[in-house]
């Protein structure tokens, strides 16, 4: 199914930040993030109805994951676990956009892994997530019982990660906006409104300066 990996059109985005994560962290881990994130004005998306029906969930997915700006990807044991499923689906697509936003290196980075389990855990090696271990921001809070809750230094840290990703990524929108002013051949590569608007971090508008 190739022809699921193609970027037809850019909506506008509506959300800082796609929160990729299996069902099993979603109340104790997920839920709590994204009501940090609010709380810290960074507007997050996670699934919170069941897709029309009718739809191509994958399609839908799709559609969804291009509202937002970046993916933060919330590699659990339960996601190594899960192995393929949602999350791996997400991460090919999230690689797809990322792809399409290169010209020689990466004009914006898209992925923002967050990773809960040791990088020298044997299942995160064997993983798809493993390409990503240099991107990766490891959490310092180890669950050491894979069975314990989720703690609120979890919630902050993921929280702080999220957003501080989102800023360092806005500062960067305004070098880039220079170049792309000064270098018409990019500019035409990347005229799209809705793309534009992406990159240069105007939808949704730049966090407020704490």
């Amino acid at each position: 199914m190739p022809a699921i990996w193609r970027i037809d059109h850019w909506p506008r985005c509506l959300a800082y930040v796609f929160l990729s994560h299996t069902a099993e962290d979603r109340d104790g881990l997920i839920v709590p993030v994204y009501r940090e994130l609010e709380s810290r004005g960074v507007v997050a998306w996670i699934d919170r109805h069941h897709y029309p029906v009718g739809r191509d969930p994958m399609e839908a997915l799709q559609e969804e994951l291009l509202k937002a700006r970046h993916v933060a990807y919330f590699i659990t044991p339960s996601t190594l676990r899960q192995g393929r499923g949602w999350t791996a689906a997400e991460r090919a697509f999230a690689a797809t956009v990322q792809q399409r936003l290169r010209d020689g290196t990466e004009i914006a980075h898209v992925e923002i892994p967050l990773l809960f389990v040791d990088r020298n855990d044997e299942r995160f090696l064997r993983s798809v997530w493993n390409p990503l271990s240099g991107k990766a921001k490891q959490c310092q809070f180890l669950l050491t019982d894979e069975n314990a809750p989720w703690q609120e230094a979890h919630i902050k840290w993921a929280a702080e990660m999220i957003e501080s990703f989102v800023r360092q990524e806005e500062k960067w929108s305004l070098e880039l906006a220079e170049v792309l002013d000064q270098d018409t051949r990019l500019s035409r590569k990347f005229g799209n409104a809705n793309l534009r608007s992406r990159l240069l971090a105007q939808s949704p508008p730049p966090l407020p300066r704490r």
